[in-house]
């Protein structure tokens, strides 16, 4: 979850990635937060908390916010360990279906990428 200055609207978000129907031990879930207000300490209790419950969930800070959004990805990507990577603005609401909805296209081989529509689940 690359974020900038998302007070407002990065906890429920935190919330409904890890209301996803998906095996808590295979989530490996990022925020990876360049703000410069308030968030930063709300995503540091929303993260804190979600660990407690048992969420393999990190709070990413750079020390500069070189490439913006895509460098926050880069970054990102360098530490992640899963094999396939999900990512979600700080405006997007994934259902909790999202997982099971998207990784049964990459049974096929021609299939590297899938783009899903934004505040729908019937897709």
């Amino acid at each position: 979850m690359p974020l900038y200055n998302e007070l407002y609207v990065i906890e429920r978000l935190i919330d409904k990635v890890c209301e996803i129907e998906y095996p808590k031990e295979k989530l490996e879930i990022q925020v990876l937060d360049d703000s410069t207000d308030e968030t930063v300490d709300v995503v540091a209790k929303a993260v804190d908390a979600k660990k407690k419950e048992g969420f393999n969930i990190e709070h990413v800070r750079r020390s500069n916010r070189e490439g913006f959004k895509a460098g926050a990805l880069k970054e990102g990507l360098k530490i992640a360990n899963g094999e396939f990577v999900a990512i979600f603005d700080a405006d997007f609401i994934p259902h909790s279906d999202f997982l099971e909805k998207t990784l049964k296209f990459f049974t096929d081989e021609k299939v590297g990428m899938v783009q899903t529509p934004v505040g729908t689940s019937e897709w």
